[in-house]
């Protein structure tokens, strides 16, 4: 996992995260049908990436806009919110930990069994 995997997937733009955190921990949005996702740092700015099956499927600059992003092509989705586990990492001063700050929070739906195919 870490750098080879961020670099293949970025290669290959089967994913576009906004930071390293949601890329580190796993392929995540291939967990579900839909994922939304959301970085945003000391800059102040908020970017939601959205993939479907796994792939790309739209960048926005609010959640409710990445959902309608969604919902215009496959139709009303039940949306969960849901909290990944903090990336294990070993720091150079504490040693093994987790990451320092919160765990990144993703938003999922499933698909209707026909459009997920």
């Amino acid at each position: 996992m870490g750098f080879d995997l961020i670099r293949s997937q970025w290669a290959g733009r089967v994913a576009m995260p906004t930071s390293w955190r949601p890329m580190s921990g796993g392929a995540f949005w291939e967990d579900y049908p839909v994922v939304i996702t959301s970085e945003g740092g000391a800059s102040g700015r908020k970017q939601f990436e959205v993939y479907v099956n796994g792939r790309h499927f739209a960048s926005r600059p609010r959640l409710d806009d990445a959902k309608w992003s969604v919902e215009k092509v496959y139709g009303p989705l039940v949306w969960s919110t849901r909290r990944l586990p903090k990336v294990e990492t070993d720091h150079y001063y504490f040693g093994p930990t987790t990451e320092f700050s919160s765990p990144l929070t993703i938003w999922t739906a499933d698909l209707a069994m026909d459009a997920a195919a």
